[in-house]
């Protein structure tokens, strides 16, 4: 990640969600770590739907989700479909 796009995210966002492999994962949390983030984790695209209904319900959205493409339940393309019904 190129760091002109990481510090527009950390001055822009300070709530993240993650979705994706362990490995990915790895790599960006390593990326995301600052103090201020608050970012939050999902393997799985079903998992990611569980998380994201959760904080729509107490008011508390992302303000951004990275989603990666294949994932093992249900594809990124479906999740994206899903997570916009919450916009």
């Amino acid at each position: 990640m190129n760091n002109h796009l990481k510090t527009e995210l950390i001055n822009n966002a300070k709530k993240i969600l993650i979705v994706g492999d362990n490995s990915l994962m790895e790599k960006i949390l390593h990326t995301f770590r600052e103090p201020d983030l608050k970012v939050d984790i999902a393997n799985k695209g079903r998992e990611a739907m569980k998380i994201i209904k959760y904080h729509h319900d107490y008011d508390y959205d992302y303000d951004f989700i990275l989603l990666d493409y294949d994932l093992p339940d249900i594809s990124g393309n479906e999740v994206a479909k899903l997570i916009r019904k919450y916009e």
